[in-house]
This record gives C-alpha cells, structure tokens and sequence, in this order.
C-alpha cells in the first residue's frame, strides 16, 4: 500500500515568469491564487491555494513536488521508512510548512536528484474558483 495520497502541488522556477503567466492564464486556464512571494505566481485550479507555484529565477527546473499523506501518523511512517531505507531528510520549519500552507512537511531527494517534499494538513481555501474560461 502506497504511504501518498496524492500529489499536492509543484513549485518551479523560471528565468521567464510571463511566458508562464500568459501559458497559466490564457491557454491552460489556472485561476490565480495568493501566496507569500509577491514575485511568483500561485496556480490555483481547485480548494487548494495553489496546486503549482512559479518562482522567477535564472533558469527553469523543477524545484519541488509536494506529496501528501493522510495525516501526522502516515508522515511518521515516511520517516520510518527513510529511516529505514538510510536516506536523509529534513523537517522543514513551521514558517517553511506556512508558506506551504500545510501543517507540516519534510523533504528529501530522490535517486536522481529531485527534491522531493511529503506533507499533511493541506489548508483549504473554500473560496470560488474563477478562471478565464468560466470555470467556478
């Protein structure tokens, strides 16, 4: 049985940030959330505050995906078994898990390299959803 509920959200960089808001807003119809970077970009397409966050930067790369377990038990299960299996991770800080708006996270890399997070506790935002094509 996998220890993931879902995958939660995706934060990128990209050394082209309006190439991106005009791919979100006008082709692929994000609508756009809030977030504690005033510089990036919150995609938001459901009860999440954002399910992808864009951060300007000079390069594009994938910075992390977030993936998301039941609750505090099944996080110490991950633990367990990252333990278990010998790789590191880290807690990351409340105000790392606020800006995330989860209630708590960690992160660690996997084989290849992508850093990866698993949290629990995602905030909702029960606010409408209104995109550019309608939705709501």
């Amino acid at each position: 049985m996998s220890l993931f509920k879902s995958l939660g959200y995706v934060t990128i960089q990209t050394a082209d940030i309006a190439r991106w808001r005009r791919f979100a807003f006008q082709l692929i119809g994000f609508a756009e959330g809030k977030g504690p970077d005033p510089d990036a970009l919150y995609l938001r397409m459901d009860e999440r505050a954002a399910r992808i966050v864009v951060t300007p930067g000079d390069a594009d790369r994938i910075i992390a995906s977030g993936w998301e377990v039941r609750d505090r038990a099944e996080l110490q299960r991950v633990r367990e078994t990252l333990d278990a299996a010998g790789v590191p991770y880290k807690q990351l800080s409340q105000g790392e898990a606020d800006d995330r708006r989860v209630e708590e996270v960690l992160t660690f890399d996997d084989p290849a390299g992508n850093t990866l997070e698993v949290f629990h506790g995602a905030v909702l935002d029960h606010s409408p959803v209104v995109t550019p094509f309608g939705a709501r």
